[in-house]
């Protein structure tokens, strides 16, 4: 697929996303309607046991970051009086917001899962992950220069960003370990069958 397709698919919206994956039917009783899917079913490579083990993992790890990266925030040191860290800060918890968004729907997820699903799931939990690592990482770092003229507490500060940085990391390195297999569907067909 050339860039310029890649691009068009990204910016689909919704509905458009929805009508590529779904199909409206007659509900065989009065007029209304149902929506049958018929896209190819995502089926995430591990046993169903150890998926959620890893879901929960994940979920564990996040909080943890968040946990961590809150006290480290509260602390009265040189750094967190920053305006440049409080608004690394700021773009870190909006990324923060968004990995449990993606965290989220994919503890929601089946083992065997809708194309819509899978997309959103993946987009967010490859991105988000990343980008708070490099803004508590860059904090991190602020807080380490802080550290030399500020003492302890800044450097506590710096290890707390640093600590939610890693959970960033490790909470990347869970999903990105997690293949995925394409199954067909053929569910359209079985409907036709049965109402014709």
């Amino acid at each position: 697929m050339s860039s310029p397709q890649k691009g068009a698919e990204a910016m689909k919206n919704l509905r458009e996303r929805f009508e590529d994956c779904y199909t409206a039917v007659p509900n065989g009783s009065g007029f209304k309607m149902k929506y049958i899917y018929y896209a190819p079913w995502y089926v995430w490579d591990m046993p169903e046991k150890s998926l959620r083990r890893q879901k929960c993992a994940m979920l564990l790890c996040s909080i943890a970051g968040l946990c961590i990266s809150l006290l480290s925030a509260v602390q009265r040191s040189a750094l967190n009086t920053a305006p440049v860290a409080f608004l690394l800060f700021a773009l870190a918890l909006c990324c923060h917001v968004m990995e449990f968004r993606g965290l989220f729907q994919f503890l929601g997820a089946r083992y065997r899962t809708t194309k819509m699903t899978y997309e959103d799931v993946n987009r967010l939990l490859l991105t988000a992950p990343i980008l708070r690592a490099a803004f508590s990482g860059a904090l991190a770092v602020m807080g380490i220069s802080a550290a030399v003229t500020g003492g302890m507490i800044s450097f506590a500060a710096a290890l707390g960003y640093g600590l939610s940085a890693a959970s960033a990391v490790w909470v990347y390195r869970l999903y990105s370990r997690i293949s995925v297999t394409i199954e067909e569907n053929d569910s359209l067909e079985r409907y036709e069958s049965e109402f014709t």
